[in-house]
């Protein structure tokens, strides 16, 4: 599954985006604030633009098979998830429905079918998403089907802010 997360919207706090299944719309985002290429603040920061394998993984912050955005440079543990502000966040991305000021809202009705779809796409079973010996069987099995989520804004890498 190819997904593409289009940056469109930029505040202080936060950065705006609508993410993308298969050319499909799935969602608006939320991430934390840009900042200009080489400026990061940990958990205060969205990952750099770019192309990102993901992985459905056990994340042992949410005890269940989660979205993994892998070889971030010099982020760790970036995940796809449920929240509604940029606190939420910790340089992740969140999903929902309803932009509203510096929040989204509605991310469990967006978050839950693109989780189904991501899911299904590495061969997972979601009624076994909480079950961790489950989890580490299918880790090892091989081929993995991947995913890849794509980055991007217009103009290409915009970033309002210079600190």
């Amino acid at each position: 599954m190819l997904l593409s997360l289009r940056r469109n919207g930029w505040t202080p706090k936060i950065t705006r985006g609508h993410l993308w299944s298969n050319n499909q719309w799935e969602c608006h985002t939320l991430e934390d604030r840009c900042r200009p290429k080489g400026i990061k603040i940990p958990k205060e920061t969205c990952i750099p633009y770019g192309t990102y394998e993901l992985v459905m993984d056990w994340s042992e912050k949410y005890q269940k098979i989660m979205p993994h955005i892998m070889e971030v440079k010099d982020y760790t543990g970036i995940r796809m998830h449920i929240g509604n502000k940029d606190l939420d966040t910790e340089g992740c991305i969140i999903v929902g429905l309803r932009p509203v000021a510096d929040e989204l809202l509605d991310s469990t009705l967006a978050f839950n079918p693109l989780y189904a779809k991501l899911m299904a796409e590495a061969g997972y079973d979601v009624a076994e998403a909480k079950n961790k010996a489950y989890a580490d069987e299918m880790a090892m099995q091989t081929p993995k089907t991947k995913s890849a989520i794509v980055i991007w804004s217009f103009p290409t890498n915009f970033c309002p802010f210079k600190d």
